[in-house]
């Protein structure tokens, strides 16, 4: 397999909602979401910086995210290299437990969103959630 000549250049909101929307539905995350708590992580990938938050869903459930690029996924035209939410990479919390940066975070986790959490009240108004 060949290696992805045609990378978009996400340079819009609209562009990103795109990918994003493409993304989660590998996750079998469908319906309406917004993002909140997002950061700009600094490192470039091909088309885009990389960037990281949280997702609502609809439904109202709770994602966390670090996007980035997997040489060896599968790209949309067919050729190797292709975005991910970070499903492949870890990170270690305080107590040693290992976490995937692309993870539902459920309600009484101390890392899901608390209650006065400007952005993510955003996201449910946004969502008809509030």
């Amino acid at each position: 397999m060949e290696t992805s000549k045609h990378i978009p250049t996400i340079d819009t909101l609209e562009a990103l909602n795109e990918l994003m929307t493409s993304l989660l539905k590998e996750h079998g995350i469908a319906g309406r979401w917004e993002t909140f708590g997002t950061v700009n992580e600094g490192k470039m990938l091909p088309g885009m910086e990389s960037s990281s938050g949280s997702i609502l869903t609809e439904d109202g459930r709770v994602f966390t995210y670090w996007t980035g690029w997997d040489e060896q996924k599968t790209a949309p035209d067919g050729t190797k290299g292709w975005y991910d939410l970070g499903e492949k990479s870890f990170w270690t919390d305080e107590g040693g437990k290992r976490h995937s940066y692309f993870e539902e975070i459920p309600q009484g986790d101390s890392r899901y969103p608390k209650p006065d959490d400007s952005s993510f009240l955003a996201a449910k108004k946004k969502l008809g959630l509030a």
